[in-house]
């Protein structure tokens, strides 16, 4: 490399804070695998509760928020929906019920 003598000036950072910024653009990449968990609980209890899923959810109500826990990987979604700290139901893809009901049966089986 050679440098040029010029320089590119500085540009503001869409919402001021990086860490924020890289973890909503994660947060809305394509994933492989679909399941939006509709939470019993307020977004702020949910969120103190849970430590990566910040930018993923979405209250719905006074009482009720949308958790997405899509991603690439069947096992870091079984992770993110058995962390929740309250009931919920659940909107997802076959594969990933299957997955879920496949490790649900192997902890019950576990467990006696």
């Amino acid at each position: 490399m050679t440098a040029t003598g010029r320089r590119v000036p500085g540009r503001t950072l869409p919402g001021g804070d990086p860490a924020a910024f890289v973890a909503e653009r994660l947060s809305a990449a394509p994933t492989r695998h679909r399941a939006v968990a509709t939470v019993h609980a307020p977004a702020d209890h949910v969120r103190a509760h849970t430590r990566h899923l910040a930018t993923r959810i979405r209250p719905l109500g006074e009482s009720t928020c949308l958790v997405d826990a899509s991603d690439d990987s069947l096992t870091r979604i079984a992770q993110t929906l058995a962390g929740l700290p309250v009931d919920y139901t659940l909107d997802a893809d076959a594969d990933v019920l299957k997955h879920l009901r496949a490790t649900a049966h192997r902890i019950l089986h576990a467990a006696g």
